[in-house]
């Protein structure tokens, strides 16, 4: 799916901001659900909810992204970013799929699954946050590692006046 633009603005920067954000919130609790039992019946479905919404979300920005991609000019730095971004892809919506297991097994009260698939579902978080920051840190490099330098203190045409 390719979404060029949202509101006159590149829809990639807006999108990524989601999965940047959620991926590692979500990761965080469930880890507590794995030290918390009592937060996996609670906090199980509406994690799952947000980890599917977040699995979209990051399937848009990387559509975002390769329309924005055929803008600019291509570079190592931008084809390393749009690997992780794949990959990303990938690792959020096995997340969100390992919680909506999490959720179908306390629901349906297959205990002896709950525990192994909340531990899968905190290393899959764990590995997804790391690729999301991978993924942002090539994509922040591909666009400012060879924007020019302005003098600390500015030095532009406004101190001049």
């Amino acid at each position: 799916m390719e979404l060029d633009n949202f509101m006159g603005v590149p829809a990639h920067p807006l999108f990524v901001h989601l999965p940047i954000v959620l991926i590692p919130i979500l990761t965080l609790i469930v880890i507590v659900m794995v030290v918390k039992p009592d937060w996996r019946e609670k906090y199980a479905l509406p994690t799952a909810v947000v980890a599917v919404l977040t699995a979209i979300a990051t399937f848009l920005a990387a559509g975002a992204g390769e329309a924005l991609e055929k803008r600019v000019e291509h570079s190592k730095l931008i084809e390393d970013h749009a690997e992780l971004g794949d990959q990303t892809k990938i690792l959020a919506l096995l997340f969100a799929l390992l919680l909506v297991g999490l959720v179908v097994a306390i629901r349906k009260n297959l205990t002896k699954f709950v525990m192994p698939l909340v531990l899968l579902s905190a290393v899959a978080g764990i590995v997804s946050s790391v690729w999301v920051a991978r993924t942002g840190h090539a994509g922040a490099k591909s666009a400012w590692e060879d924007t020019p330098k302005a003098p600390i203190g500015g030095g532009g045409d406004a101190d001049e006046n």
